[in-house]
């Protein structure tokens, strides 16, 4: 049987609540929902549940306050962050950004706080990501980076690494910044720096400087073997004695 929902209004904005773990109101979303209410009126009400907590609905609420007109609303009991997150998910998707965020607000403990602001500064450092992509850094500096989407949205993520090596990494990583400019899938060219760095007979400083000197060795490449590869015949030129970067990985 359908359940039919009573839609009520109120100026009372200061009744409703943000649920612990909700992202953001970001104010340019709430200009985009000021124009539309001002041309079609508030046609979907918010959900918010017995607490008077808003699970869908946070931008058109601030629209509203902000336009000083009665905000209608329906009271959904039960309603949770879970909730939440999956209605607008299917409306506006929610960022790793977005995520890692909420994680930090509603932490179980603080060893997962700690977790998540680790990741919340590396991915909105933009000494790293104007080079590498938010995706590549999780991919490469949290635990099972492979499963990064699933791993930050349950809420287990952590690093591979102390905060402080993880660092360590991308900054090696950024000494290669001009290199990785002139190719064009840089994460295949990451990953295999990844690698290099993980390989204790690698002298770090050499690859860097021979990356500079013979960077017309360097192409765009369609996976991380191929990556590997050259940046090993960099590495290895007029060398006897071939590294391989995944041998003797520390």
């Amino acid at each position: 049987m359908e359940t039919t929902y009573v839609v009520k209004e109120t100026t009372n904005y200061n009744m409703f609540k943000y649920m612990n773990g909700q992202r953001d109101v970001v104010q340019s979303r709430v200009n985009k929902i000021i124009a539309d209410i001002k041309k079609h009126g508030q046609i979907n009400p918010i959900e918010v549940n017995e607490k008077y907590e808003v699970g869908d609905g946070q931008g058109r609420l601030e629209a509203c306050r902000q336009l000083k007109i009665p905000v209608k609303y329906v009271v959904i009991p039960g309603r949770t962050i879970e909730d939440c997150i999956a209605v607008n998910s299917t409306n506006t998707n929610w960022s790793m950004l977005d995520y890692v965020d909420s994680w930090i607000k509603r932490a179980p403990n603080e060893k997962v706080r700690k977790a998540y602001q680790n990741i919340h500064a590396l991915i909105t450092n933009k000494k790293y990501t104007s080079i590498i992509a938010k995706s590549t850094i999780l991919r490469i500096c949290v635990k099972n980076g492979d499963k990064y989407v699933d791993v930050i949205q349950s809420g287990k993520a952590e690093l591979r690494d102390s905060m402080e090596d993880t660092i360590k990494m991308l900054d090696f990583i950024m000494q290669f910044e001009e290199t990785l400019k002139i190719v064009g899938k840089r994460n295949n060219y990451i990953r295999a720096l990844v690698r290099a760095y993980n390989t204790r007979k690698v002298n770090r400083d050499k690859l860097a400087k021979r990356c500079q000197a013979l960077q017309y060795m360097i192409h765009g490449v369609a996976s991380v073997e191929e990556a590997q590869k050259i940046l090993e015949n960099v590495y290895n030129y007029k060398c006897r004695n071939r590294i391989k970067f995944d041998e003797d990985v520390a």
